[in-house]
């Protein structure tokens, strides 16, 4: 089996498939229908900012968002 590496941004085809993988169970375990590519594209977005920022926060992903929103809105 022929194993391709995509040089110019580093990637290996094991990788990405196994990304596509990971995305494809989350995407089934938010029992969300995507019936067209703008809630593809939101299920990504939130699959990408909770593989990004949510796991790394010690509280949970709940908690990060909270404090991201209150970054984001100063309340009074």
């Amino acid at each position: 089996v022929p194993v391709l590496c995509f040089s110019l941004i580093g990637a290996h085809t094991n990788h990405i498939e196994n990304a596509w993988r990971l995305v494809k169970r989350f995407i089934k375990q938010t029992r969300v229908e995507c019936h067209d590519a703008v809630s593809l594209q939101e299920l990504l977005h939130v699959y990408m900012w909770r593989q990004w920022y949510g796991r790394k926060w010690p509280s949970g992903v709940f908690a990060r968002l909270l404090t991201d929103i209150s970054r984001k809105y100063r309340f009074n």
